[in-house]
């Protein structure tokens, strides 16, 4: 527990909280088209193959499966939350 608490001060040391902008929904719609666009096409494919590699990185690690399992379910979550701000808010349209 010691050692993940240091290793999380550690990190801070070197990564700087910045606030989060915005989002509106011409953002979401922007970044909609864009994703649908042939270099977004071309982006998502490319982080779906890295979510695939970090995944079978994962299964076959004989070292650190943990930190290893971590990593790729990090990069899922990454992702996941790119892909979840093309989604329009219906409360913003109010």
């Amino acid at each position: 527990m010691i050692r993940h608490l240091k290793a999380m001060w550690q990190y801070s040391k070197y990564q700087a909280w910045i606030d989060c902008p915005e989002w509106h929904n011409e953002d979401a719609i922007a970044l909609k088209l864009f994703l649908k666009s042939r270099a977004g096409a071309r982006l998502k494919a490319t982080l779906l193959n890295g979510v695939i590699r970090q995944q079978a990185s994962a299964l076959v690690s004989e070292n650190s499966v943990d930190r290893q399992v971590g990593y790729a379910n990090g990069f899922r979550g990454c992702v996941s939350f790119i892909e979840s701000l093309t989604e329009v808010s219906d409360s913003e349209a109010e």
